[in-house]
């Protein structure tokens, strides 16, 4: 293996502050007892050293070498392999900044300086040396992190995490902390709000010193992470911005598995709340090319609202689902349907409610967001003790709708204002679904079991010991069975990007 090549910085008046530092800030000592190695290699050869000291910006050493026999000179970037007394060896680039004679042991050496180098293309605003986009994280609501150091005695770093990219983070940590370097490997504990304490494995890549001098910040790469972590991240990432979407995550090769932690079902109360619900099934009528005429959103609102409630799905404060729940109490005039299609006279014999306008935000879709939709548009039907769920869908949605329970009732027509599109009438059995009829077992289980626990335990229902235990047997295998659904979806995406 050939020697380094030496490069020559001719001009140090040109670097950035983040490249060349004087270290005029705080630096950490090292004791001989301490045995902290460096090997410095140039062009034509190496010499072998100890650290004199350091902080995360550069490092002084001492070599046994004269200065006449070290061919670089103040400027020059070599390259450094630290070898601390306990801890793996690993290895930073710098730029020579001070190269004097002293005596180290009663004996003649030399001393050199260096800073370590960190190209400005490490900083840009959005992306950096992990090659992806990075997304913020709010200050209220912030990652933080924390490790044993991996060779000083008793010491723990702590940091907080400034944005999160699908191969790294900046991380945010005090002055005092002297010992984070370029190359260095943290085995990290990582709490993310709202989902809990991951193991994660990074490489610090550069630091710099923040503006006021009482920080510093790092860039690191994530190292053979884990898909439950990556998830947790996109899924933290959706809840603490409102900007963000699914689309915008898997454009940046994040991993997105579920949005469970990060979805808020709720009801469009406010008048900004509902006016959401209307600019969402504005833009999905004119994403399906319906409503093509229309320039306001208001088009969508007719006097079936009146009667309904609006069931949503937020993410981040952002209404990216949405649903009509009428509540027909047995009124024809309270049925949308009836005013295209005559309904069968079974339909009337028992209470039901009517869903329409069901919209996902395009960004959304392909994820698991319709199934959390579901379940909530169940649980109202439910509180208003409908014997069935009646809606209509168009003809290429049929098989999803099918696959969670729903039956076609055989009859269909189209909507004159919507481009004459075609819709077929469907329904769901809530009653029988909660006898743990009807659905397939597994949509049954991963769909309504939230559910049904929650009005069992509550004395609403009396669930049977059938329910019981087929409950018992699916909360053992649906997390198995999700993470093989998620794991496919994964390879989807992959295979997209």
């Amino acid at each position: 293996m050939g020697a380094p090549q030496l490069h020559i910085l001719p001009d140090l008046t040109s670097l950035p502050d983040a490249e060349l530092e004087d270290r005029s800030t705080y630096r950490r000592s090292v004791y001989r007892s301490e045995n902290f190695k460096v090997t410095a290699k140039f062009s034509g050869g190496s010499a072998q050293g100890e650290v004199v000291d350091y902080t995360p910006l550069g490092v002084g050493f001492t070599t046994a070498e004269p200065l006449e026999n070290l061919p670089f000179r103040i400027g020059d970037l070599i390259k450094l392999t630290f070898t601390p007394g306990t801890g793996e060896a690993f290895e930073a680039e710098g730029v020579v900044t001070n190269r004097a004679e002293t005596l180290w042991q009663n004996k003649s050496a030399s001393r050199i300086g260096v800073a370590f180098y960190s190209p400005e293309r490490f900083w840009s605003a959005e992306d950096d040396s992990r090659g992806s986009r990075r997304f913020p994280c709010p200050e209220f609501f912030a990652p933080v992190c924390y490790c044993e150091h991996p060779f000083l005695f008793m010491e723990r770093i702590h940091f907080q995490v400034m944005d999160f990219s699908s191969a790294g983070a900046t991380l945010l940590t005090s002055a005092r902390n002297k010992g984070v370097f370029p190359n260095l490997r943290l085995s990290l504990k990582l709490m993310l709000p709202t989902q809990g304490m991951f193991d994660v494995e990074m490489e610090i890549k550069h630091v710099r010193s923040s503006e006021n001098g009482e920080r510093y910040v790092c860039g690191a790469e994530f190292i053979d992470p884990d898909n439950k972590t990556l998830a947790a991240i996109s899924e933290y990432l959706l809840n603490a911005s409102p900007e963000l979407s699914l689309a915008k995550l898997r454009a940046s090769n994040f991993l997105i598995e579920t949005v469970e932690h990060a979805i808020t079902c709720d009801y469009a109360i406010s008048p900004s709340e509902f006016e959401s619900v209307l600019q969402l099934r504005f833009s999905v009528a004119k994403n399906l090319g319906f409503l093509t005429e229309k320039s306001d959103h208001n088009a969508t609102l007719d006097r079936f609202d009146s009667y309904a409630r609006q069931a949503t799905c937020r993410m981040g404060g952002k209404t990216i689902a949405c649903a009509r729940v009428v509540f027909v109490e047995g009124s024809k005039e309270r049925c949308e349907i009836e005013e295209h299609i005559k309904l069968p006279d079974w339909v009337w014999q028992t209470p039901f409610v009517e869903v329409s306008r069901t919209c996902i935000h395009p960004e959304y879709r392909g994820s698991d967001v319709f199934c959390f939709l579901l379940r909530h548009i169940f649980n109202i039907a439910n509180q208003a003790d409908a014997h069935r769920i009646i809606m209509d869908c168009r003809s290429e949605l049929r098989p999803m709708y099918k696959a969670f329970g729903f039956h076609e009732m055989g009859i269909e027509f189209r909507n004159p204002q919507l481009q004459q599109c075609l819709f077929h009438v469907m329904y769901f059995d809530v009653k029988s679904a909660i006898r743990g009829k009807g659905p397939r077992i597994f949509i049954w289980g991963g769909l309504l079991q939230p559910i049904l626990n929650h009005l069992h335990s509550r004395e609403i229902i009396k669930l049977s010991i059938w329910a019981r235990a087929t409950f018992k047997l699916l909360s053992l295998l649906h997390p198995l069975l999700q993470r093989f659904a998620n794991l496919a979806r994964s390879r989807r995406q992959l295979k997209k990007a």
